[in-house]
């Protein structure tokens, strides 16, 4: 069982995730094949190159809640990790697997091989993808369950790479997650992340009103789109009185992370920060170099935050990531995603 070590008390010092290669699905006969261009199918791919990379993707998929939903959060997953993590079934009766609800996943969703070839999903292979350092490909999901919300002919990047949870090496249990993105999360009116309950809830019609706006903080947010179906959200907020752009990860249970560039204009207001060599990465990807530390005071978007997390990275560098605030920023608190007005709220006092 994933996290059965941590559960037992095992020491995390020697403990990591690393990405590892996962089965070769081309040719499979076992594994059903997707034309990406069937006009019933869930996606239209456009301009395929032999590096397996496409430059646009239009999207079938339909999402189905009738009502305001909440959820609670997946534990000991959420707890360990920080991640925004629920339950979820590909289908009423399928396999239960946790569903990370992450802003900061570079499509609308990821699953791996096994996923594939535990539920044989139909799927087209797109060849090795260089940033992944694996093959990848499409495929579909053809129902996917959280809670009340109904998500049909999802279309999905397979990627032949899994993440194990290793001691010294020793692989003792695979991530299962699925990664869902932005793209799905901003169908919803508002998205709240309820740290206080410990839950999620989803509005599909209902904008976000704040019964009490006085105890409500809010940031103007852009969404900037890529190809590939690829958007990431950003929330103007300041940190130590610099107006920044700062790139949220819903699927991040860590505090900031700058490259070298953003950390220059802020580093000179901590003289006596020392920070550490150290390796830092994403799913699916090698960890890369960066340096660490701990600031005693932080000033995040008016609030001050005590032994807040720094990481530092290179300008080049393989996510190309110039700022990231995860979600240890809004701890013990409540944060809305309204997609209505393009507004991050934060809960500052009271219960709303």
């Amino acid at each position: 069982m994933l996290f059965t070590c941590l559960l037992a008390g095992c020491s995390l010092q020697p403990m990591d995730w690393v990405p590892v290669k996962g089965e070769n699905l081309t040719g499979r006969s076992d594994i059903p094949s997707l034309d990406p261009n069937d006009p019933n199918g869930p996606f239209v791919i456009e301009n395929k190159t032999e590096e397996g990379q496409f430059s646009n993707i239009t999207m079938k998929a339909r999402i189905r809640l009738d009502e305001i939903c909440r959820i609670k959060y997946l534990w000991p997953d959420h707890s360990i990790t920080g991640r925004m993590v629920v339950k979820g079934g590909l289908g009423s009766k399928g396999k239960k697997y946790p569903i990370v609800l992450d802003t900061g996943c570079p499509v609308t969703c990821i699953v791996t091989d096994k996923h594939v070839i535990n539920n044989r999903l139909p799927v087209y292979h797109l060849g090795t993808n260089p940033i992944y350092g694996a093959d990848t490909g499409l495929c579909r999901l053809p129902e996917l369950n959280i809670g009340k919300i109904v998500m049909t002919d999802l279309p999905c990047l397979y990627i032949e790479k899994r993440e194990a949870l290793q001691i010294f090496g020793v692989t003792i249990a695979y991530d299962e997650s699925i990664l869902l993105g932005l793209e799905i999360l901003r169908a919803f009116k508002y998205v709240m992340f309820d740290d206080l309950n410990k839950e999620i809830e989803f509005s599909p019609t209902k904008i976000f009103e704040p019964a009490h706006p006085e105890q409500w903080k809010s940031f103007l947010f852009s969404i900037k789109e890529k190809s590939n179906n690829n958007s990431a959200l950003f929330a103007a907020m300041t940190v130590e009185g610099e107006q920044l752009e700062l790139m949220l990860d819903t699927g991040s249970g860590g505090w900031l992370e700058f490259n070298e560039q953003t950390w220059e204009k802020l580093r000179v207001k901590f003289p006596a920060v020392r920070l550490r060599n150290g390796s830092c990465g994403t799913a699916f990807l090698e960890n890369f170099p960066c340096k660490k530390g701990i600031i005693k005071e932080l000033e995040i978007g008016g609030k001050i935050f005590k032994n807040a997390g720094i990481t530092v990275f290179q300008n080049e560098n393989p996510i190309n990531r110039k700022t990231l605030i995860g979600m240890k920023c809004f701890q013990d608190t409540i944060m809305v995603l309204d997609f209505e007005r393009n507004l991050l709220w934060v809960k500052t006092n009271g219960t709303d």
